[in-house]
């Protein structure tokens, strides 16, 4: 596809916002970078562009190769602070509210305002990444996908029509279940907190 078809692509779906770039010298090379890593994690319900919904899966993906010396320790200072040697990330910025599901330890991830700074931020190595992602992969539309914006739109989306796909209704089922839950037994959450700091201070 070309640029304009890729921009003209874009600029039909509201969520999709190509990655911002920079000038770069950095080119591809054959088998360099190198994917050496690529898992499917789960599976979330999101719109299309027809209003409907389906199942995307989320994938980590590690590329080898990748980033030079510079890039990462600016993106690492940014992230943690400017000469970070702890041995866990600074409560500046990180804190352990991640749960990947019910009776599952709490792990650490990035606060919401540190998160938001990243995302607005122009941090020259987030730019080189970025930019080296759309040289990589240049008949692609790469864009950030912010789950608020995602719910948003799938809240207007799903009460609009019947899903079709049983896997989608699957999804969807198991999700309104779970925030069924956490409404009629908000206690349960906060005493599966606690059991869990205490775990946490025993160790």
């Amino acid at each position: 596809m070309s640029q304009s078809g890729l921009s003209k692509a874009a600029a039909s779906w509201p969520l999709c916002r190509p990655l911002k770039t920079h000038h770069t010298t950095w080119e591809p090379a054959p088998n360099n970078p190198k994917v050496t890593l690529n898992l499917v994690l789960d599976g979330c319900i999101v719109p299309t562009e027809s209003g409907s919904a389906r199942v995307d899966y989320s994938h980590l993906v590690v590329l080898d190769n990748f980033i030079d010396e510079e890039t990462r320790q600016q993106l690492l200072d940014f992230l943690t602070e400017p000469g970070w040697t702890g041995s866990g990330p600074p409560s500046s910025k990180w804190e352990q509210a991640t749960c990947d599901g019910a009776g599952m330890p709490r792990t650490w991830g990035l606060s919401r305002t540190a998160l938001q700074h990243f995302a607005e931020s122009d941090l020259p190595a987030k730019l080189e990444v970025q930019s080296r992602l759309c040289k990589l992969y240049p008949d692609m539309i790469i864009a950030n996908m912010p789950s608020d914006q995602i719910q948003i739109g799938l809240s207007a989306a799903l009460p609009q029509q019947q899903l079709q796909d049983p896997e989608v209704n699957h999804h969807h089922h198991q999700q309104q279940q779970q925030k069924q839950k956490q409404a009629q037994n908000p206690k349960a959450d906060q005493q599966q907190q606690q059991q869990e700091g205490q775990q946490q201070q025993q160790h």
